[in-house]
């Protein structure tokens, strides 16, 4: 797998108005990191971190560039997003976007949400289903 050169973080997005002393302190865990690789030839976008409103327009505006650089669909691995909201996750649920890999909370997410990506046909992991217990007859 190879890295492409685009790399970002955000940790907060500035509002109209806001003065830069103004602007939440964002802890560290709670960034979002946004890297594009290359998997089989196809870039990838990875997601980690916090995926919320304040990471949404990172994921959005490198989802855009992946897409008008190199088609689509735009390959998404949300593995390794520690918690997401709808705001956030609202670019990975374009037509144009195909989830390869989802971690728990966003899985949950997804399934709160109807499902979207899986309605599309992106291929998001799910969990493993318990084996049902087989009936025994007695005679």
């Amino acid at each position: 797998m190879t890295r492409l050169p685009l790399q970002a973080s955000v940790a907060a997005v500035p509002r109209s108005g806001d003065e830069v002393g103004d602007l939440p302190q964002t802890p560290v865990d709670e960034l979002v990191a946004v890297e594009i690789r290359r998997s089989g030839g196809r870039p990838v976008v990875h997601v980690s971190g916090t995926l919320d409103d304040s990471g949404g327009p990172l994921l959005e505006a490198v989802v855009d560039h992946v897409g008008a650089v190199h088609g689509t669909p735009v390959l998404v691995d949300l593995s390794a997003v520690a918690l997401a909201d709808s705001h956030g996750i609202a670019p990975a649920l374009r037509r144009t976007v195909e989830i390869v890999a989802a971690s728990g909370p966003v899985r949950r997410l997804l399934h709160a949400l109807g499902s979207p990506a899986q309605r599309a046909g992106a291929p998001v992991p799910r969990a493993r289903r318990r084996p049902r217990p087989v009936p025994v007859r007695h005679t």
